[in-house]
């Protein structure tokens, strides 16, 4: 099973518009009526919008029974890469405040790319297969390419940005001007087994179909 991350002590970067975006609205808001604009200068903000988006599929992502251990496992969200510590941040702050998404607690986990034996390979495919969600941040494609190997067939919903979709990723997270939009490949997340809701469909940009 995947390791907990501690969660950090200190307040998340930009707490007091976070706990507006990991409302029980705006997450919501974000995926049916488009992000709203971002400033070029702040990159937290950028940041902000995107946990959300993040948090937001985990609650509108339905994945197979088996998929879970017990009706008490939670879902585990992996992210891994070296672009998104604000994000975790973010992240592990609205699982611990937020309570059950779909009846489970949310799991935040932070992972190291593993490539060998020697630093921990075996370890690192297993944490990567008992995810629910994986965010790869800024990881060559050659490793966004090893992990998409890792976790066919264990029904992982993969998260990536720009043209992550291109290349075999399901969900990409791409900022288009002032906004941040994504897209989804439904053929992938359909060969997986797991059902996006329609809440969410009707505003991504829809690959495949």
């Amino acid at each position: 099973m995947c390791e907990r991350v501690e969660s950090c002590n200190r307040r998340a970067p930009g707490w007091r518009s976070l706990k507006r975006s990991f409302g029980l609205v705006i997450p919501l808001f974000l995926l049916t009526a488009g992000a709203p604009p971002i400033e070029d200068d702040l990159a937290e903000k950028e940041d902000q919008i995107k946990a959300a988006f993040i948090y937001s599929f985990s609650k509108f992502v339905v994945w197979p029974e088996k998929k879970f251990p017990d009706e008490k496992a939670p879902i585990v969200l992996g992210m891994v890469g070296h672009d998104y510590y604000n994000m975790f941040e973010m992240l592990n702050w609205a699982a611990n405040k937020k309570g059950f998404i779909q009846g489970r607690p949310l799991k935040v986990v932070r992972m190291e790319y593993r490539s060998s034996k020697k630093n921990g390979r075996e370890d690192f495919l297993e944490q990567l297969r008992n995810c629910h969600l994986v965010y790869m941040g800024n990881l060559s494609k050659k490793k966004q390419l090893d992990i998409f190997e890792i976790v066919e067939n264990h029904c992982v919903l993969t998260i990536g940005n720009n043209e992550f979709t291109s290349f075999g990723g399901m969900v990409a997270l791409v900022r288009r001007g002032d906004h941040i939009a994504f897209s989804i490949s439904i053929p992938t997340v359909e060969k997986e087994c797991m059902v996006i809701s329609p809440k969410v469909l009707r505003n991504a940009e829809i690959i495949g179909k």
